[in-house]
C-alpha cells in the first residue's frame, strides 16, 4: 500500500500539495480535539459557545467542513486559547505539527479550570475573562 502511496505522491506536485492540505487539517483538528478532551468541554458546549449546532462542530472537526481562520479563531476564544501560526522551510522537524502543547490556565468562559502544555507554534492563555 505505502509503495502506491508513494508512486501517486510521485506522479505530481499536485498531489504532494493535497496530503499537505490534508496533513495541516488534521493536525489543528486533532490539536483541537486534543484540547476540548484536556478542557473537559463537549461538542455541545462548545457548540453553544460558538452559538451553532453540535453536527456544525462535528463537521468541523472531522475535516468535512472547511475550517476557516476566522471559525479557528472563534474556535480559540470560546475555549480560552489563542492561535499562534509558525511558517517554517519544509525541512525544518523542529516545529513540526504535532508537537505539544502550552499550558492553559483556565477556560473561563466555559467555566471549566484546567492545564495543557504545548510547544511553539500554539499557547496560551489568550486572556483572563
Amino acid at each position: 500500500m505505502a509503495d502506491i502511496f508513494d508512486q501517486w505522491l510521485q506522479e505530481s506536485p499536485e498531489h504532494e500539495r493535497l496530503v499537505k492540505q490534508e496533513e495541516l487539517i488534521l493536525g489543528v483538528t486533532e490539536r483541537i480535539w486534543a484540547a476540548m478532551e484536556e478542557l473537559g468541554v463537549s461538542k455541545t458546549q462548545l457548540a453553544e459557545a460558538l452559538g451553532t449546532s453540535k453536527p456544525n462542530v462535528t463537521q468541523l472537526l472531522n475535516g468535512t467542513r472547511n475550517l476557516t481562520l476566522r471559525t479557528l479563531s472563534d474556535i480559540a476564544f470560546a475555549l480560552n486559547l489563542k492561535v499562534k501560526v509558525r511558517l517554517c522551510k519544509t525541512d525544518d522537524e523542529d516545529h513540526d505539527l504535532w508537537k505539544s502543547w502550552q499550558h492553559i490556565t483556565s477556560v473561563p468562559r466555559l467555566g471549566i479550570p484546567t492545564h495543557m502544555n504545548d510547544g511553539e507554534e500554539w499557547s496560551s492563555p489568550a486572556k483572563a475573562a
